[in-house]
């Protein structure tokens, strides 16, 4: 993964849009969620407000769940 400083942009296919995003630390613990509405194609994650460090985002898509891992520099 790309390290990030302040956002995060994730781009998705017309077959998997995303609906919601968790966001984890390393222990699991949710951090945050958000909900995206109907024909989204692209997330912008915003993780200025975290500790430099590792975080899991868990996307909730019509075909299933992506988790994508992210170095929060």
């Amino acid at each position: 993964p790309n390290p990030a400083q302040n956002k995060v942009e994730v781009q998705f296919s017309r077959e998997a849009m995303p609906k919601s995003l968790a966001i984890y630390d390393t222990t699991g613990k949710l951090l945050n969620k958000q909900f995206f509405m109907e024909g989204t194609d692209t997330a912008i994650v915003d993780v200025s407000f975290f500790n430099n460090g590792v975080y899991f985002l868990s996307f909730q898509t019509n075909r299933g769940t992506i988790i994508k891992r992210i170095i929060k520099n």
